[in-house]
C-alpha cells in the first residue's frame, strides 16, 4: 500500500440465500470474504458500500480499502461514492447525506 492510496474492490464474489448459508455456513462465509479477508490480516481498514443491483435484482457492493489508521479517508471516499450512486441507506429509504 506504500504506493497506493486506496483499493476499490468487489465486496463479495456472489450472494447466497439464507438456506444455502445454513446448509454450509463455514465454507460459504469463507467464500464471501474472498476479496477482503486480507484487510484485517494486513492491518488495513475498509468500508463496504452498496453500488447497485445485478440483473436479477440482487444487490452489489464495493469495498474501499485504505492503509492502517486511514479510516477517515476510506469513509470519506466510500461516503462520496455512495452518495453518487443515488442509492438509499438500505431498506430505510433515507438519503446517505
Amino acid at each position: 500500500m506504500a504506493d497506493c492510496d486506496l483499493l476499490f474492490l468487489p465486496t463479495t464474489p456472489t450472494i447466497y440465500r439464507v438456506a444455502e448459508v445454513e446448509a454450509d455456513p463455514v465454507m460459504l462465509n469463507a467464500r464471501l470474504g474472498t476479496y477482503t479477508n486480507f484487510v484485517n490480516l494486513m492491518g488495513l481498514c475498509a468500508v463496504a458500500v452498496p453500488s447497485g443491483f445485478r440483473a436479477d435484482g440482487l444487490p452489489l457492493g464495493v469495498t474501499v480499502v485504505a492503509g492502517a489508521f486511514a479510516d477517515a479517508k476510506a469513509a470519506t471516499i466510500a461516503g462520496a461514492f455512495h452518495r453518487d450512486t443515488g442509492l438509499t441507506l438500505g431498506a430505510t429509504g433515507a438519503d446517505p447525506q
